[in-house]
């Protein structure tokens, strides 16, 4: 198999041998950094793909290379059909030019984009180029899908949610053991909303003194949650919101307990204490360290478990159309994808999979 630099090598001189024989210039020369895969007219190189690496890290996202080069695959594909579809240039350049200028508005002006584009190392023409792409490929989307008309005009796919589509839809959600899916339908489940007082054993003197230290400020506690309030914000190293956490599955409490705890007792706390209870001393890990720390908690509120929506709930019939169109749109843009897939050249054919 022919490497890389060397087959792009070949391909540049067919290039160049048939504008020759057709009498057009020789196309300008184009620097090749290492060739990861060719899409039609299109190369993918190697700095394009670490530079999204690079990206990618500095917002603390670590992506393998195969996956960022099946990406731009696809991203290719679909820029690639969007330019066949015929939009007019002027009407692309112009909204080019649009984006740009709100760009540069939303940075501050002219000195503000400056720095942001040099720190992420986004030269304008390539920010242009981009968007370029982007724009193309959203067309496509959208004409795949029908949510706008193609160039040719109107939307060339039916939209519309028919009844029997929601009514099945709802059942496979009604049936599903998956809590993301029954949450959709409104389903909840027992909910508690804890507060915390956490004093770190190293503050306080060791294990024994901590522990003796939360037994007393348990004896002073007044059985209020003002008098909660006045401990955490006293003796409690988490004092923002004076430890009082969003409501949470109880279930969901399992596996937190067992990880700072060892055990099931926080658990435990949370699915039998009454409003305003608080729990004994318990020593665990604190949040986000390898330290000791002492724990107790107070049982803020308890919200009981939702049953589903009914399907003559207008508010779920809207949820359910969106929900379902949107999982339409994802299969009708992967089915399209792919057939564009087949009839393109790819090198190598492997990414074929990948790029569906």
């Amino acid at each position: 198999m022919l490497s890389p630099p060397l087959f792009a090598g070949l391909a540049a001189l067919i290039a160049f041998g048939s504008g020759a024989r057709l009498g057009q210039d020789p196309p300008e020369p184009t620097r090749v950094d290492g060739v990861l895969a060719v899409v039609n007219d299109d190369i993918i190189t190697l700095s394009e793909i670490e530079f999204v690496r690079w990206r990618e890290s500095r917002a603390g996202n670590a992506i393998d290379r195969e996956r960022i080069l099946s990406e731009r695959v696809s991203s290719l594909l679909k820029t690639q059909a969007g330019e066949d579809m015929g939009f007019d240039p002027e009407q692309v350049q112009t909204l080019l030019d649009e984006r740009f200028e709100h760009e540069v508005e939303r940075r501050g002006g002219a000195v503000g984009a400056s720095a942001f584009f040099v720190e992420n190392r986004l030269p304008p023409g390539e920010l242009r180029e981009f968007w370029r792409r982007e724009l193309y490929a959203q067309a496509w989307e959208d004409a795949v899908t029908g949510r706008r008309a193609s160039a040719g005009g109107r939307p060339s796919v039916d939209r519309y949610v028919r009844p029997g589509q929601r009514w099945a839809f709802y059942r496979m959600l009604e049936d599903s053991s998956n809590p993301r899916e029954r949450r959709m339908l409104g389903e909840l489940p027992e909910r508690v909303a804890i507060q915390e007082l956490i004093l770190p054993t190293e503050e306080f003197g060791g294990v024994d003194s901590a522990l003796e230290l939360a037994r007393e400020l348990l004896r002073s506690y007044g059985g209020e949650r003002e008098d909660f309030d006045a401990l955490v914000l006293s003796y409690g190293a988490v004092k923002q919101g004076a430890g009082l956490s969003e409501p949470v599955p109880v279930e969901g409490l399992r596996g937190m307990s067992e990880s700072r705890h060892g055990d099931t007792s926080l658990y435990e706390f949370a699915r039998t204490a009454a409003v305003d209870g608080v729990s004994e001393a318990l020593l665990g890990r604190k949040p986000g360290t390898s330290h000791q720390a002492v724990f107790v908690y107070r049982l803020h509120e308890r919200l009981p478990a939702v049953g589903p929506r009914r399907l003559l709930d207008p508010s779920l019939r809207q949820d359910l159309d969106r929900d379902l169109s949107e999982r339409i749109d994802a299969l009708r843009i992967s089915m399209e994808l792919e057939r564009t897939a087949d009839a393109a050249w790819i090198w190598p054919r492997s990414l074929l999979s990948g790029s569906r």
